[in-house]
């Protein structure tokens, strides 16, 4: 698809020097999130109290952003064996061996991060449904649809990137040390891709979750002023939810700090491209976003762990208690 352009386009293309630190950044942020998507697996089957409709679906979410961190963790080790003793890094198209590893990961991180946007966006809408509009969505052929679409939709998606054959390396041409649209078709088939299998529905999310907060918070206060009450939680306006249910609306906002960045460099990169700009100071710029990308593309899940393990009351002193309990019970066997 593209490949005779490509090798004109491409020619004599050659990125940076081996940079070790996005790759030292993502091998923290990535352990860190596979750290703490263990963490709210195990607080969820610990704890029942906190085991409602909105922590099911952050179990889903958590999957996602665990199998893209573990996916992270792999594209970074290869690019690390394949480019670490590199002075510097040319760019080939077309590439005459499939490199399957790249192609594997390339996928799997993919769909992943495409589960991880629909789950967010699930949330968004399950929270406004039950205090908006008092829905109850406990039936199993919603619940089969909700799961339907989230994982099958990034599926559909993936299956049609890998036979019309786009996936694979590309270089950090708008991207990071993974593999994912492959640098080897012209410009207008990647940026296509790009949007196709992410950045398309990254941006969504952003508009329906950002939406989804401000109706949310419009109700709210609507409702304290109706009742004249200067405390408000969900639980008050809905069965279905708990007080700390509203660390949810934080979710959104720690998503767009964490993956905001990689979308402006990409959106950057295109109008270069597109407008034929220079953009002063362009290098340096999309270094340092770079950096901050490679960090936050791979650490949601440890913030949702922060969030919803660490500062929710409930698990906290769930968690407390189990331990006191291990505790007398160490002390009894002890004394015995």
């Amino acid at each position: 698809m593209g490949n005779e352009n490509s090798t004109v386009i491409y020619k004599n293309i050659y990125q940076d020097p081996y940079d070790t630190l996005p790759l030292v950044l993502t091998l923290i942020s990535a352990p860190l999130s596979i750290v703490g998507a263990l963490f709210i697996f195990i607080t969820f089957s610990l704890v029942d109290e906190a085991r409602n409709e909105t922590r099911k679906l952050l179990v889903c979410l958590t999957i996602s952003d665990f199998i893209m961190a573990i996916s992270s963790t792999v594209g970074n080790v290869r690019y690390a064996v394949k480019y670490g003793k590199s002075e510097i890094i040319e760019l080939a198209c077309p590439s005459t061996e499939c490199d399957y590893l790249c192609l594997i990961h390339g996928s799997v991180q993919t769909w992943a991060n495409l589960c991880s946007f629909f789950w967010t966006t699930i949330i968004a809408f399950h929270l406004l449904t039950n205090v908006v509009f008092k829905t109850r969505e406990h039936y199993f052929t919603l619940r089969l649809c909700v799961h339907g679409v989230a994982w099958g939709v990034p599926l559909v998606i993936v299956i049609l990137a890998m036979v019309h054959g786009v996936i694979g390396e590309d270089y950090r041409v708008g991207s990071g040390l993974w593999c994912w649209i492959s640098a080897c078709i012209t410009p207008s088939e990647q940026f296509f891709w790009m949007m196709v299998t992410g950045k398309g529905w990254e941006l969504l999310m952003y508009l329906l979750t950002g939406a989804s907060y401000i109706l949310l918070k419009g109700y709210m206060i609507q409702k304290r002023k109706e009742r004249k009450q200067a405390r408000l939680s969900f639980m008050d306006l809905s069965d279905n939810l708990r007080p700390s249910d509203e660390n949810y609306l934080t979710l959104w906002l720690v998503i767009y700090v964490l993956r905001i960045w990689g979308t402006i460099r990409f959106g950057v990169a295109m109008y270069k491209h597109h407008t034929k700009d220079k953009l002063e100071n362009y290098a340096t710029f999309d270094k340092i976003f770079f950096y901050i990308q490679c960090f936050g593309d791979s650490s949601q899940a440890f913030f949702s762990c922060i969030l919803f393990c660490l500062l929710d009351p409930v698990i906290r002193n769930s968690l407390l208690t189990y331990r006191r309990r291990q505790s007398y019970h160490r002390l009894d066997s002890v004394v015995a």
